[in-house]
C-alpha cells in the first residue's frame, strides 16, 4: 500500500466518524467521495457524493449549497468509470451545473395540423 493510499483510507475513516456525529455534513460527504474516487472505489464514491448533493441542495447554508456543482462534477467523473447500470443521474437545482443525462428536445406538432381558436383542425 502506498503512502497516498494510506492517506486516502485515513480520510475515508475520519469522514465516516464525522458523518456518524453529523450525517448532514456536506463537506464530509464531499471529502469522503473524493477519497473513494481516488481509491478507485467508484460505486462507494458515487453513493456518498449523491447523498452529499441531496443535502447540499436542501441546505440553508450558503457554503453547503456552493458545493453542489463540485459534487455533481465528481458524480459525473464517477459515472465515466461505472457501467451504465451503476451510473447515477445528477438532478441539480443549480442552473450552472449540467446534467449528464440529455433531455429530449420538445416535440413539435406535425406540419399542416394547426388548431384554430375553435378547437378544430385547419388545413
Amino acid at each position: 500500500m502506498s503512502d497516498n493510499e494510506a492517506e486516502l483510507i485515513e480520510v475515508v475513516e475520519e469522514t465516516k466518524q464525522q458523518l456518524l456525529k453529523n450525517p448532514r455534513d456536506v463537506q464530509a460527504h464531499f471529502k469522503q467521495g473524493c477519497a473513494y474516487f481516488n481509491l478507485e472505489e467508484y460505486e462507494s464514491a458515487v453513493k456518498v457524493l449523491r447523498d452529499g448533493l441531496a443535502l447540499a441542495q436542501q441546505s440553508s447554508k450558503e457554503e453547503d449549497r456552493a458545493l453542489a456543482p463540485k459534487l455533481s462534477m465528481w458524480i459525473r467523473k464517477c459515472n465515466t468509470n461505472l457501467s451504465p447500470d451503476k451510473q447515477v443521474a445528477v438532478d441539480l437545482k443549480d442552473p450552472a451545473a449540467v446534467s449528464p443525462t440529455p433531455t429530449p428536445p420538445p416535440t413539435k406538432p406535425p406540419h399542416g395540423r394547426v388548431r384554430n381558436g375553435r378547437g378544430t383542425r385547419g388545413t
